[in-house]
Parts: C-alpha cells; structure tokens; sequence
C-alpha cells in the first residue's frame, strides 16, 4: 500500500506539466525529486509539452516495477500571431487531446522510503475485449425433459424461491442454501427454466429471471440443483451463469 501511494503520486506529477515556463521548471523539479540522483541522459532530444493528468489505474505491481494505465490530456503548442496597436506579436496556443497509455516506472525500496531508479516508459494499452472465437458459447439445456406437472410445480417453487431472496431471509433460509437475502432487488419474473432429472428426486435448474433495482431492470442467469423433500423442494449450489454449449 507505501509502495502504491508513492507511486501513484509520482505518475500524477509527471503527467502534469503546465504551459507557462515558469510553472514548468517547478514541474521539472517536482518530477527530477523522485529520482534523487539524477540520471546519464545522452539523448538531446527530450522536450516536455503541457499535459493534464487526467487518472490513473494500477494494472500491476512487483517489487521493483509498476504498470498504469493513465489517461491524460495532450496539449499540442501552435502560435499565432497577435496584433497588439501597430505591433504584432507572437502567442502559443494550446489544444489539448485526450491519450491513454500504460505507464511503467522502476522503482526501488530503501528503509521505508521509495525513489524511481530508472526511466519510466511507455507503451501501447493492449485490447482487453476478446473475441467470439475466443470464449465458449451459453445456451439453454436442451436436456430438461419432465412432465408438464412436474415443471409446473418446479416453476412455482422457483418463484417462491426467488421472492423470498428478495423479501424473507426467514423462508429463504427453509427452502434453500447457498443464497443470502437481498433486499436491494426485486423479483419481477421467471422468463426461462429448465429442469433436468438427475434421479433420486434431483433436478438440475436453468434459469433466467428478471429483477428490478434503483438502474431498472435486467436479467440475472441461475443454475442450482432442486432437491424434493416429501411434499416440499429445497435448492442448493448455485451458480450465476447458464451452461456452456458447442459453437455451430
């Protein structure tokens, strides 16, 4: 947790360089102070236009890197020039756009305190969004063959089942195991179900319901294993998510 706060304010100080040149010695002092040494730099090339730091995620943290995510804001300097009377003069103009990268820093411990031991640097934020041959497709058990009395009945203990997640711990706690009352949500309906028999009175349930919350509504995906006790049913082992079937 040091480790991270000192790092987190390092990566807000370096990516906060404002356009006026006095600010920005300041701004060089702030960010050269982390490094306590001063660093071999052959390169002549190194110059800092304005930025604003924007935010910052941790991506990952080892004993001597860390990795952000930053987002910031860009400025790009373009003059122009300003009639001031009969003179005219020269003026910068900033434009700022946004940028996001991952941002890695070398750090080291000594004691309790923390200094950059190296160059941060820079490289191109990965996609993190996969793609569809990449993830296995959800679909419904198509496997569910019990009566139409039996569904029937299962469907009315699933309704009471999920009416009491959202209203009555006391009967919540009768009928299942593995759920905790959840008086944040309301059950609107049970949409789809499937029951699978796995003999000795067992069923395998898939479900799909819709709740409603203080975002409005949305759709939740169950699968749990209903247990008939005499006249009654009890659920367990729950798992929010349909089952994984074969792409066609």
């Amino acid at each position: 947790m040091q480790a991270k706060n000192y790092l987190d304010g390092f990566v807000q100080t370096y990516f906060t360089f404002p356009e006026d040149e006095k600010e920005q010695e300041t701004a060089v002092k702030d960010i050269n102070a982390y490094f306590v040494q001063n660093l071999p730099v052959i390169s002549q090339g190194i110059q800092r236009t304005p930025s604003k730091f924007e935010g910052a995620v941790m991506m990952s943290l080892t004993d001597n890197e860390a990795t952000y995510k930053v987002t910031y804001s860009a400025g790009e300097v373009t003059t122009k020039e300003v009639k001031k009377g009969k003179d005219t003069t020269k003026q910068n103009v900033v434009k700022y756009h946004d940028e996001t990268t991952l941002f890695t820093i070398p750090y080291q411990k000594v004691g309790s305190a923390y200094y950059i031991s190296d160059e941060p640097y820079f490289s191109s934020v990965p996609d993190l969004q996969a793609t569809e041959n990449q993830v296995p497709t959800k679909t419904w058990s198509d496997s569910g063959k019990t009566s139409d009395s039996v569904k029937k009945d299962l469907d009315k203990f699933t309704k009471s089942l999920f009416t009491a997640y959202t209203t009555d711990g006391d009967t919540l706690k009768l009928i299942s195991r593995g759920l905790s009352l959840n008086k944040g949500q309301e059950f609107k309906s049970l949409d789809q179900a499937t029951y699978e028999s796995k003999g000795d009175n067992k069923y395998h349930a898939v479900v799909q319901i819709t709740m409603k919350n203080a975002l409005g509504t949305h759709v939740e995906n169950y699968q749990f294993t209903i247990e008939k006790q005499k006249q009654s049913y009890f659920a367990t082992d729950f798992k929010h998510t349909l089952p994984e079937g074969k792409k066609e």
